[in-house]
């Protein structure tokens, strides 16, 4: 068995904008929608327009990583996700 170079498992598919509201974003992926940061898409970006998402693996990020997970997770409360 190979192992993949980055450039191989790279991953493109299409998105719609469903909606745009505050500081994000609802997206649509076949029957599936998901919210994002509206940070994270082009600047000039509209409801029902459509996106290219690809998606690729890198290296492992800085040496700050754990630092970088204590911060993000500074809120979380632990326990049982209720949904």
């Amino acid at each position: 068995m190979t192992e993949k170079t980055h450039e191989q498992a790279k991953k493109m598919t299409t998105l719609f904008i469903d909606e745009i509201e505050d500081d994000s974003a609802r997206l649509l992926f076949d029957q599936r929608s998901f919210t994002i940061p509206r940070a994270l898409l082009p600047e000039d970006s509209h409801e029902g327009e459509w996106l290219i998402l690809s998606v690729a693996r890198t290296s492992p990020p800085p040496a700050d990583t754990a630092a970088r997970r204590e911060r993000m997770g500074a809120d979380d409360p632990g326990g049982t996700i209720k949904l």
